[in-house]
């Protein structure tokens, strides 16, 4: 199968050459390195599971040696003829499993709470996932619960389903419950007042439970939320706005869209003179275009969104005069 361009001969010394003991690398680096394109990179990472590089505060990838010797040793399996799936679980295979991390929270009272949610999960045992997902709504405040409980398992399970020990029904079914629970959570923080934010995914989007997350967020601080959901086309966007006038648009990506810059044009567009935001894990490979369309990325650690809140959020004194000439061309 062919590679994209940097995969073969005179580079190869130059690869493996590279020294061991650095790092982390940012991706293009690490493209350099491995000899696979960073899009290639993305792409492995997203399919198959290989690399799993940690993320910055803001969402940046960060590959270690291990990782670049991961992707090094794909790119040898794929070139030799096998594909990338079956090249990925021989990777895998012969990495040891991670560990679940809980942040520290509450000690005692949440301590192993990920393992005891997984365990249950592995034995279709519903009635045991959503006691112990209950106990911890029960015991956390909602940022908490989501971005302690919520965020960790979600990626422990993404990656035990890569290596195959987990079914697509588990994966669905914990996916499910969790966002039944996040949903129940944000029906405890509805409020009559407080700035209103619009929240949803971009069209072709189906994956809710960042868009969920972010709507915790927005109500432990005092917004009021509406949640329009999945696949929101800029169209409903637009109708939405007019008919609503919302302080803020919160949109989520976790792919980039085929025509990326026409479509957050759209979302802009859509949003008018509303300021937006677009969050997710393709958020920083589409942050010069949400920012040549007038929106704001909205990556980062739980302090970042605090101080990024009061910004988004606060009263408009008038429009951009980017977004008022563009109010006055249609």
């Amino acid at each position: 199968m062919p590679l994209p361009p940097g995969t073969s001969g005179a580079s190869k010394a130059k690869r493996s050459a590279a020294p061991a003991g650095n790092g982390p690398y940012r991706i293009n680096v690490a493209a350099e390195l491995s000899g696979v394109a960073a899009a290639t990179l993305r792409a492995w990472e997203r399919r198959y599971g290989v690399p799993v590089p940690r993320r910055t505060a803001s969402a940046y990838r960060l590959y270690t040696p291990e990782d670049v010797d991961q992707v090094r040793r794909m790119r040898e399996l794929v070139e030799s003829g096998v594909s990338p799936a079956e090249a990925a679980r021989v990777v895998r295979s012969t990495l040891p499993p991670p560990e679940v991390e809980i942040g520290p929270v509450g000690g005692d009272a949440v301590e192993g709470a990920a393992n005891r949610v997984l365990a249950a999960i592995a034995r279709f045992d519903v009635a045991g996932v959503d006691a112990e997902i209950a106990r911890l709504t029960m015991l956390l405040d909602a940022q908490t619960f989501y971005e302690h409980i919520v965020s960790p398992l979600l990626v422990e399970v993404g990656l035990r389903w890569a290596r195959g020990e987990l079914s697509v029904a588990q994966e669905h079914l914990l996916s499910e419950r969790l966002e039944y629970a996040m949903r129940v959570t944000l029906r405890t923080l509805e409020r009559p007042e407080g700035p209103l934010v619009l929240l949803a995914c971009i069209e072709d989007e189906h994956h809710v439970l960042g868009m969920l997350g972010a709507s915790l967020r927005f109500a432990s601080s005092g917004a009021r939320v509406v949640v329009l959901g999945a696949a929101t086309p800029p169209s409903a966007i637009a109708d939405a706005v007019r008919s609503m006038s919302p302080r803020l648009v919160g949109l989520s990506a976790c792919a980039v869209p085929a025509s990326a810059r026409a479509t957050m044009r759209a979302y802009g567009e859509a949003c008018d003179a509303v300021p937006w935001v677009l969050g997710g894990t393709a958020a920083n490979d589409l942050k010069s275009v949400i920012e040549h369309a007038g929106g704001t990325v909205a990556v980062g650690t739980a302090r970042e969104w605090q101080s990024n809140l009061r910004e988004w959020l606060r009263v408009p004194t008038a429009a951009t005069p980017a977004r008022a000439t563009r109010r006055g061309g249609r």
